[in-house]
């Protein structure tokens, strides 16, 4: 049984299934929902809510709270509301992976992304909780790539495009376009604010070697603050800059090599070996410093937490750049190897997944 309870300056909501919550009367009238529009933008300035508010009548009636203000305004909030304000929904919950992602994480076809909602909400739901996902039987045309991203958001342009090529090149600006192998990175560190997502789409591929590596940023960092929490605070607090140029670029951006929110939890991961600048470090520190610096990257080369699988003509795959590096081995010059890439944010695949759950 719901049961309400007032005091001087909150009320209580004892709910049906024995949870509780509180609303303090200031934050009730500054939410009031004659001062939002029906889409749900705010119509007042917070200013305007005052720090004296008090209620003259609070009452319960059928699926509202009633409440009449001492100014006269009178104010009904919906009962389901209050509750969601309470208690959200919670965001889904990543699933940190190593080598073992061959054996988790379910590799979706074309085809069926683009014609079927569910399984198109389900491969974004993959690449929420894994940071990953791997579509099959993509056309190797050249740029498929608008055509998956259209299925969740818009492409990123940067000094490299819309769409790039990743290929051999005879005079290679980049390390990308050679045969060499590539260690476990993210990409476009030195850009503020970062490409969220990247995809690639393999065109061609008829040579030997060049298996794609992945590497989950949270797993390993996680471990290297379990391993030495010295070593964690001070790659989240010391910034390192990373930088970029060519004939017409120049890009350079100071951050910090892991990001961790409040509660501790690492939210990202910025790590590129080739484009990372001199250290600028305290004499007291650098020695640390380093050693927290080559435990992680010595972790990144870590086969426990690498997945390798290997490109086909077709195969098209999509991380989320601030979680999850990749990489590749070597691959021979004989032979043709041909990728197409792109960026995206993820912020347009995550409101496109709510939008998804919302239209059950």
């Amino acid at each position: 049984m719901l049961m309400l309870q007032i005091y001087q300056d909150h009320i209580k909501i004892q709910w049906a299934n024995g949870l509780s919550s509180e609303f303090h009367f200031l934050w009730l009238r500054d939410n009031s929902p004659q001062f939002r529009h029906a889409k749900g933008q705010k119509l007042i300035n917070t200013l305007e809510a005052g720090l004296d508010v008090a209620a003259q009548k609070v009452v319960l009636e059928d699926e509202k709270l009633l409440i009449e203000w001492q100014d006269g305004l009178i104010s009904h909030y919906l009962l389901d509301d209050l509750y969601q304000w309470a208690f959200p929904a919670p965001k889904p919950n990543i699933i940190l992976w190593d080598r073992d992602l061959a054996s988790e994480v379910p590799v979706f076809k074309f085809v069926d992304v683009c014609a079927q909602k569910n399984t198109r909400k389900a491969f974004l739901q993959t690449v929420a909780v894994y940071g990953f996902g791997l579509l099959k039987e993509v056309p190797t045309s050249r740029d498929m790539l608008k055509h998956v991203v259209k299925l969740f958001g818009y492409i990123r342009e940067t000094n490299y495009g819309k769409i790039f090529d990743v290929k051999t090149s005879a005079s290679p600006t980049n390390l990308a376009d050679t045969h060499l192998a590539l260690s476990p990175h993210t990409d476009n560190p030195y850009r503020d604010p970062v490409p969220t997502i990247q995809l690639l789409h393999c065109l061609q591929s008829d040579t030997q070697g060049g298996e794609t590596i992945l590497v989950d940023g949270f797993q390993v960092a996680n471990r290297l603050q379990a391993f030495n929490p010295e070593f964690y605070q001070l790659l989240s607090q010391i910034p390192v800059r990373f930088r970029y140029t060519d004939a017409q670029t120049d890009l350079l951006h100071e951050t910090t090599i892991l990001s961790s929110n409040p509660k501790g939890e690492t939210i990202n991961v910025r790590f590129n070996n080739r484009s990372i600048q001199a250290f600028n470090l305290p004499l007291n520190l650098t020695k640390s410093f380093y050693e927290a610096y080559q435990a992680f990257e010595r972790m990144l080369h870590d086969p426990e937490n690498q997945f390798q699988f290997k490109l086909a003509p077709g195969d098209l795959y999509i991380v989320d750049n601030e979680r999850v590096l990749h990489g590749r081995t070597a691959f021979r010059q004989s032979g043709e190897r041909l990728l197409q890439g792109c960026y995206a944010d993820r912020d347009g695949l995550l409101s496109t997944l709510r939008v998804s759950e919302q239209s059950k």
